[in-house]
């Protein structure tokens, strides 16, 4: 096992039992704010379009084939696409009954990982009201007084239903699409306009199906329970990687591949028919070298307005994965594809519609889920599994490993400031053991691992 302290004060204490083993930990608790413990990474906007798209070919796609932005339609695009304008699909409201009532009972919330930051489920009440997820419609009950039970309205939409939030009389739907769009090929692939050639001979252009995932939130008033209205619609390109609810607004994250072998497509928001370009220094690039790049697009929206505007932020990192999320703060976690097994670290600070890019680090390791990760007190905490690829066990003249042990499994805590600079770790706990959970709770940390026993470490 590997500790280092850093101005924490960091100290550590072991007591190995048959099937526990207890660290105790300590730390002051500073606020956000920069240090002086190293260079960090950083991203930063792009100021043009042309900036952009140069960037992604000589960095994202290593020089490509791909030249141009191109549409569906087969024109070049220097703005983003190919989001359709309109309502994100299709929906129906189906009123079963009519009924109100006046009394609130005592009722349970949806479990969360933070208080104040509401996540995506597929059941939600408001102690009166059930609403319930099944296929892709949403079902509104009247659940008190059971006497009255019954069912008041369904609402289908044209999707897959990730899971709903409910805010006052504000019903939100997060759903995933799959849309295929044709692209016309031409004389090699990525250039998206038919060949002369081709189309001089009286034929067909020759037609590539490709598709683009679309993530949505439909906001409907539920004043009326018996007949639900759609207030706003809002489609962002991507697959959903979270959802989050923080009083009025919803925060959608959601990630898009870089094409590198077709048009290359930028995000884009659509808003009750209304189509919102995302501006070039809206465009965040890391500098932290990876094999792919994703687009991954942070949207806030505030639920409670009938035709709100969002607002963006969009990061070109490698793929993102698990994300945590605070009452302030959305941390972005990406997988780095290197001999080191390391993990970025992106805080982006939210604040209503305010989204801000912060700061980047770097951990040993990979995320479990997002219960490995934690803030309390301005700091950043992080539990990760590495199989110690690049552990040196013996260094020749020079500075690099000659010599590398063999693969095991290792778990590590870290606990980063505001800056993501890594202030106190643990690393090596339960050599050639699977890291199966963690929780924090207060100033504690509980990590299991498993291989014969189940170990399980209480880190203060």
């Amino acid at each position: 096992m590997r500790v280092i302290a850093g101005h924490t004060g960091l100290s550590v204490t072991l007591l190995l039992l048959t099937i526990t083993s207890l660290v105790a930990v300590s730390m002051h608790t500073p606020p956000f704010g920069p240090t002086a413990s190293g260079v960090p990474h950083a991203m930063t906007p792009f100021a043009t379009y042309a900036q952009l798209h140069q960037w992604i070919l000589s960095v994202a796609c290593n020089g490509s084939i791909v030249k141009s932005f191109y549409n569906p339609n087969g024109n070049p695009a220097p703005m983003p696409g190919p989001l359709v304008t309109g309502v994100p699909g299709t929906f129906s409201v189906t009123s079963a009954s009519s009924g109100s009532v006046s009394l609130v009972p005592n009722h349970s919330e949806t479990n969360v990982q933070v208080a104040g930051v509401d996540e995506l489920d597929m059941v939600k009440t408001d102690g009166t009201y059930l609403y319930t997820v099944t296929n892709n419609t949403v079902a509104i009950v009247l659940a008190y007084p059971s006497t009255d039970a019954r069912l008041l309205a369904r609402v289908t939409v044209n999707g897959s239903i990730q899971g709903i939030f409910l805010d006052g009389n504000k019903l939100a739907i997060v759903t995933e699409k799959y849309p295929y769009y044709p692209y016309l090929m031409g004389a090699s692939m990525g250039v998206v306009r038919p060949q002369p050639s081709i189309v001089a001979m009286g034929i067909s252009s020759p037609v590539y199906w490709g598709y683009a995932r679309t993530s949505s939130l439909w906001i409907f008033d539920v004043s009326n329970h018996s007949s639900p209205t759609l207030t706003t619609s809002l489609t962002v390109n991507g697959t959903l990687a979270g959802a989050r609810l923080i009083g009025d607004y919803a925060y959608l994250v959601a990630t898009q591949p870089v094409d590198c072998y077709g048009p290359i497509i930028l995000p884009e928001n659509v808003v009750n028919d209304h189509a919102v370009q995302i501006a070039p220094l809206d465009v965040y690039h890391s500098d932290i070298a990876d094999y792919g790049h994703s687009f991954t697009s942070v949207v806030g929206i505030d639920i409670s307005q009938s035709n709100p505007t969002p607002s963006s932020r969009v990061f070109l990192l490698g793929t993102s994965s698990t994300i945590y999320v605070s009452l302030n703060q959305i941390y972005l976690t990406q997988p780095v594809w290197n001999i080191y097994e390391q993990t970025a670290v992106h805080r982006i600070s939210i604040d209503g519609a305010s989204i801000n890019y912060e700061a980047t680090g770097t951990v040993t390791g990979h995320v479990l889920n997002q219960f490995s990760m934690d803030e309390y007190n301005g700091y950043f905490r992080i539990a990760t599994n590495d199989y110690g690829y690049a552990r040196p066990l013996a260094v020749a003249s020079g500075s690099q490993p000659t010599t590398y042990v063999q693969p095991v499994q290792h778990t590590n805590l870290y606990v980063l400031d505001g800056s993501l600079h890594i202030v106190g770790m643990l690393e090596g706990l339960s050599p050639g053991e699977s890291f199966y959970a963690a929780r924090f709770s207060g100033d504690r940390a509980y990590l299991v691992t498993f291989q014969r026993v189940d170990p399980l470490f209480v880190i203060g």
